[in-house]
């Protein structure tokens, strides 16, 4: 009799045991879930979400020689596509690298010249990078003395660019330009040039 009497007792004491820690842990321990919730008001406050383009923003300096570019003359390239090649213009012999081929080139007035730095070069970067491979066709080169002092290649199917010195990039102040010039600057004026002008463009490297 006592041995069936302490034998309850301590099942009574293991399943008491057992609802008390099960109750601390509800306690102390939160769900798996609680980790995945967000507060509402953090996700309503629209001021402190940072874009991707903020962050990319705030990454990239534009370098200050362009407000005070010493230069005489502006000219807009295109070209084939120069992949692998970042610059049309040999940063060591100053002129434009052998195994490029130039299409097409026009000397910018000094107006447009002045805007394609104010509002192309020095205006906020536009980040809409689309997923294929750098491959420029245009070139803005700056020339002091008949020296290029600044350049820039850029690829508008992929919205890339690369820049000496590092600049901004507003693609649609741009395209106005070579507009305005009749540079070609998408893929149908390309043909139409090509086709005007007798030219095999070179193949796609991939």
């Amino acid at each position: 009799m006592r041995f069936s009497f302490m034998r309850s007792l301590a099942f009574i004491l293991i399943i008491i045991t057992l609802i008390f820690s099960c109750n601390n842990k509800d306690i102390t321990q939160p769900h798996d879930n609680d980790a995945d919730i967000l507060d509402k008001k953090d996700i309503n406050n629209e001021d402190d979400i940072l874009s991707i383009d903020d962050l990319l923003m705030d990454s990239v300096e534009i370098s200050k020689e362009w407000k005070n570019l010493d230069y005489d003359e502006c000219i807009i390239y295109f070209t084939e596509n120069f992949y692998g090649k970042s610059y049309l213009v040999d940063e060591k012999t100053y002129k434009i690298k052998n195994d490029i081929t130039v299409y097409l080139k026009k000397k910018i007035d000094p107006k447009d010249s002045k805007f394609i730095i104010q509002n192309i070069f020095l205006n906020k970067i536009e980040f809409e990078i689309l997923d294929c491979v750098f491959q420029p066709r245009h070139a803005v080169v700056f020339y002091k003395n008949s020296v290029p002092i600044a350049q820039s290649s850029i690829c508008l199917t992929c919205k890339q660019y690369n820049s000496i010195p590092e600049s901004g990039m507003n693609y649609k102040e741009f395209i106005k330009i070579l507009n305005r010039y009749e540079i070609p600057s998408n893929g149908s004026e390309m043909i139409d040039f090509y086709k005007k002008n007798n030219i095999t463009p070179s193949p796609e490297p991939f």
